[in-house]
């Protein structure tokens, strides 16, 4: 059982000096215009809302001029929105997770408007139609361009696999020992009580590059100076700032409620909540049925 203390305290101090040992650099030096809104919504929270992301991304593409847009007056500072495929692309020039939008907007045929946009998201089930893997897809394919910016590290992710392994042989092990020889009871119980600090820090850990480390730490920075400063809102007609930069990682980072009303219609919002809700309610009763298990 010593053996297995000295693995667990070997493993608590590796993760400590991979994870969580900071070496930062001069922030400064990075500029955010070179990243897109998803990549920087992602930085600022991995758990993030999708459908923010695919909303900025969109109007990433307008400003990149990858996807043409047509405003229709709705009222005095209302405006709907029609998107065009850009006759001048060849989806090859474009980025992964821009494809994915491609074959979101424009499955079907090669233009949407908002409001159909906001009809398929309203339909949002798999026997209905595809949009929640698409969704998915989409964020997959964020991961993937960020392990291709040397952002996320892919050697990190595995070594958290290997880690993990560990872990549950160390577990394994221990409950053994703990089962079959009373005398080592004491040292069973460091053993566990060294488990779940691996297993809490392994909960903590993140896969991002010394680099990655640094622009979360610049993208911390980028969202108090849009939270501090509502620059976007003042403006009524939200085609004026569709191709500012700011206005589209505002709505990225889930913290410009003005700006993004501007463009976002109230649908989707909606339904990311009543989405929230209801895997809120699903964690509710399984922890209710694991309570009544246990007491009984």
């Amino acid at each position: 059982m010593i053996f297995v203390i000295f693995v667990n305290l070997v493993i608590i101090i590796v993760l400590y000096m991979l994870f969580f040992v900071k070496k930062l650099g001069n922030t400064e030096k990075i500029d955010l215009k070179e990243f897109d809104a998803p990549i920087l919504g992602y930085l600022d929270n991995s758990n993030g809302n999708i459908y923010d992301w695919l909303l900025a991304e969109i109007l990433e593409m307008v400003r990149k001029k990858y996807i043409e847009i047509e405003y229709i007056r709705k009222d005095v500072d209302k405006y709907d929105y029609i998107f065009k495929k850009s006759k001048n692309i060849d989806l090859k020039d474009l980025k992964t997770y821009e494809i994915n939008v491609y074959r979101i907007l424009f499955d079907k045929k090669d233009t949407i408007s908002m409001d159909e946009l906001e009809e398929y998201v309203k339909l949002n089930d798999s026997k209905k139609n595809d949009i929640n893997i698409k969704l998915i897809v989409f964020k997959n394919r964020i991961e993937e361009a960020l392990i291709d910016l040397d952002i996320v590290s892919m050697q990190k992710k595995k070594q958290i696999k290997v880690i993990k392994r560990l872990m549950i042989i160390m577990a394994l092990i221990s409950i053994m020992i703990a089962y079959y020889i009373e005398e080592e009871i004491i040292f069973s119980i460091i053993a566990f009580i060294e488990i779940v600090i691996i297993y809490i820090m392994i909960m903590r850990c993140d896969y991002y590059t010394e680099f990655g480390k640094e622009l979360k730490e610049r993208v911390k920075e980028y969202k108090n100076y849009l939270e501090d400063n509502e620059l976007i809102g003042e403006k009524n007609i939200s085609h004026q700032v569709l191709y500012e930069k700011a206005y589209i990682d505002a709505i990225a980072f889930h913290i410009n409620k003005i700006a993004k009303d501007e463009f976002i219609y109230d649908e989707m919002k909606y339904i990311t909540k009543e989405k929230r809700k209801e895997w809120i309610n699903w964690i509710f009763l399984i922890l209710y049925w694991v309570i009544i298990w246990v007491l009984c």
